[in-house]
């Protein structure tokens, strides 16, 4: 038994001087390399998008951006756009929305009309109008209909250019920053040595 604890004691303090030799150098310059999304002590501000909770693809996207212009521009495209198309749905719909709310409120006009000759030339003159105004909009409701349909294309391909621009990147990380083996060689073997003698001072039983 006692043997068996040297050895154990032998090649802990064997791993644990070749583990205090790395090149203090290689590891900063790899250290200077991750992006700030991948280190321990990284910044909680982000350059884009108010998403909430982290979101690792979404952070590594972020600081590629400062390393990308085209990617930058973009980006700010793609808000820009969202910004104007928001803007001009609204517009339109609070246009439909007075005009429907028009045909509603002029039905409640023509029940009043106690003359039915009246009240049936009016209710035409209305249903033209309606028509008239029904047909104005049915292109612009097409075209928000294409605007929608392609929401989900470009939705679509934003993810893959995210997962594409930031797949490499982690795929380095993980290459460049493996944890050292050595280390958990070393807590194995002196957790070894700790059972070892945890069981050397165990009372034997009678």
């Amino acid at each position: 038994m006692k043997l068996t604890y040297c050895i154990f004691a032998l090649l802990f303090a064997v791993l644990f001087l070749s583990s205090c030799h790395s090149d203090p150098a290689d590891n900063k310059e790899q250290e200077k390399n991750v992006p700030n999304a991948l280190r321990d002590n990284k910044s909680s501000v982000a350059l884009i998008s108010k998403r909430g909770p982290e979101n690792m693809v979404d952070d590594i996207y972020s600081d590629m951006l400062e390393k990308m212009p085209d990617l930058h521009k973009l980006e700010e495209d793609i808000s820009n756009y969202n910004e104007a198309q928001t803007d001009s749905l609204r517009k339109f719909e609070s246009y439909k929305d007075k005009s429907l709310s028009y045909y509603d409120a002029a039905k409640e006009h023509l029940n009043r009309i106690k003359d039915s000759t009246l009240k049936r030339e009016m209710a035409q003159v209305v249903a033209n109008s309606n028509a008239r105004y029904t047909d104005k909009v049915a292109l612009i409701n097409k075209i928000i209909k294409a605007i929608n349909n392609k929401e989900s294309t470009l939705n679509d391909y934003h993810i893959a250019l995210k997962l594409m621009v930031t797949l490499p990147v982690i795929e380095q990380y993980q290459t460049d920053m493996v944890p050292d083996k050595k280390i958990l060689d070393t807590l194995l073997i002196k957790k070894q040595g700790l059972i070892d003698r945890t069981r050397k001072l165990t009372p034997k039983g009678h």
